[in-house]
């Protein structure tokens, strides 16, 4: 039976400058509701295939389609960004409005929805955030925790089929990547997650992808990747204290 993908790339390059492929030979499939990490050192690519899968860098080779809609297709571009959101590394970039409800109700008033649905979607989408009491909170002096949770909201209540989001727990204490994790876990989206947090990939994501000088190096469990010293150490990445603890436990001394 064909397995309809919410993304695939094939053989998909991004060259900004001449002579110089940030990405190049991509292949990956993310099938409805997967959570995928995309791991790999600064510099490997990370960034850049997020923002090729949403237009926002053009393919310069290959392909991708997202939702079964090729990217590299100008005209399809809006269609695509309705069905897929991105959570930018720097909250900033998504909060522009006088308050926070502001912020996240701008999205749903473009689509024209009337006014009673587009309070009810920002309220419950605040509130699974764990928002709600900063709705009139003005963005820019929330905490920076606070303002991944409301740049999140803006994506959320668009209710896209897909998330990207870029080091989502940046600046988060651990009760903010507990909240983040809750809110992940209990998604219905396809998720592709650009992370250096290793910990949070292993108690979120079923897979992972390791990418390095704009290549595809490997594609498998999270928990298999990450237990792989030799690979992580080839890529200027560590195994995750949690898996080195389960391999080589503490001597407690006796």
């Amino acid at each position: 039976m064909a397995v309809n993908f919410d993304i695939e790339c094939t053989n998909a390059g991004y060259q900004p400058h001449h002579g110089h492929w940030v990405l190049r030979g991509i292949h990956l499939t993310a099938a409805p509701r997967e959570r995928i990490a995309v791991l790999g050192p600064n510099g490997a690519g990370k960034t850049s295939l997020l923002h090729m899968l949403v237009g926002i860098k053009p393919i310069h080779e290959g392909q991708i389609r997202v939702g079964g809609v090729d990217v590299s297709q100008d005209s399809h571009i809006a269609s695509i960004r309705q069905s897929v959101g991105l959570i930018f590394q720097e909250p900033d970039d998504q909060l522009f409005c006088a308050t926070v409800y502001e912020d996240v109700a701008f999205g749903p008033r473009q689509m024209g929805l009337s006014e009673t649905v587009v309070d009810a979607r920002v309220r419950s989408t605040l509130d699974a955030v764990g928002m709600a009491d900063q709705a009139c909170s003005v963005s820019h002096h929330l905490s920076s925790g606070q303002k991944r949770r409301a740049s999140l909201a803006t994506v959320l209540v668009m209710q896209p089929k897909i998330l990207l989001l870029d080091e989502p727990t940046n600046d988060l204490d651990p009760r903010g990547r507990r909240m983040l994790e809750r809110i992940l876990l209990d998604c219905p989206q396809t998720l592709l997650i650009a992370t250096h947090d290793l910990e949070f990939v292993l108690r979120v994501c079923q897979r992972a992808i390791l990418l390095d000088q704009g290549r595809l190096i490997t594609d498998g469990p999270a928990s298999q990747i990450l237990s792989d010293a030799r690979l992580m150490d080839e890529h200027g990445l560590e195994v995750p204290g949690s898996l080195r603890e389960r391999h080589w436990p503490v001597s407690s001394g006796e």
